[in-house]
């Protein structure tokens, strides 16, 4: 959160366009980080997508409702991860920019 915020040894640090963020990790989960950084009002433009191994109808549902921007799955190949973390970067990255664009 301190490199997100720009604070301490992050200072001179960029505020990121795109955040893909596991629900699964180790001290603050990342239920915790969606909902922090969609309730600070610098950070909350930053589009979020999940990328966890969950498929939970109930996690997808939380995720949409704490302000995540997509869901993805982690495939179970190393192939497919590649190609699935491409296709989120091609759609987030250069097709959706024009409208994150546009609605700032």
């Amino acid at each position: 959160m301190a490199f997100l915020r720009c604070e301490g040894e992050y200072s001179g640090a960029l505020k990121p366009q795109l955040i893909m963020l596991d629900l699964s990790m180790p001290g603050k989960n990342g239920w915790e980080v969606l909902a922090d950084v969609k309730s600070d009002n610098i950070l909350k433009t930053i589009t979020i997508v999940i990328f966890t191994t969950s498929q939970r109808p109930n996690d997808i549902a939380r995720c949409l409702e704490l302000g995540a921007n997509s869901y993805v799955s982690k495939p179970n190949n190393l192939e497919d991860y590649g190609s699935t973390i491409e296709a989120i970067g091609n759609y987030w990255c250069d097709v959706a920019s024009m409208m994150r664009q546009v609605a700032l």
